[in-house]
């Protein structure tokens, strides 16, 4: 489990995580988060309650979030894997 005070960001076609197939990280974030873009990968569970995620275009996120606003980009990948 990582715990950030501050704000989290997964630059342009970055992958954070491990890959798919792998248990996920889970991340609590104090601020906001950027989801990443063109074509940015995570595995992660992330917790951000008083903060906004955001997905770029082409971003993949295999996992979960809770927060408390959410914005994407057009042709995002959100997938949630069976446990």
């Amino acid at each position: 489990m990582l715990n950030v005070a501050a704000d989290v960001v997964i630059g342009t076609a970055s992958h954070f995580g491990p890959k798919a197939g792998r248990a996920h990280v889970s991340v609590n974030v104090g601020g906001m988060l950027g989801g990443g873009s063109q074509p940015a990968f995570a595995n992660a569970a992330f917790v951000a309650p008083n903060g906004r995620i955001t997905f770029g275009r082409d971003a993949e996120l295999l996992g979960c979030y809770c927060t408390d606003r959410q914005k994407s980009d057009k042709h995002t990948t959100l997938d949630c894997p069976s446990p």
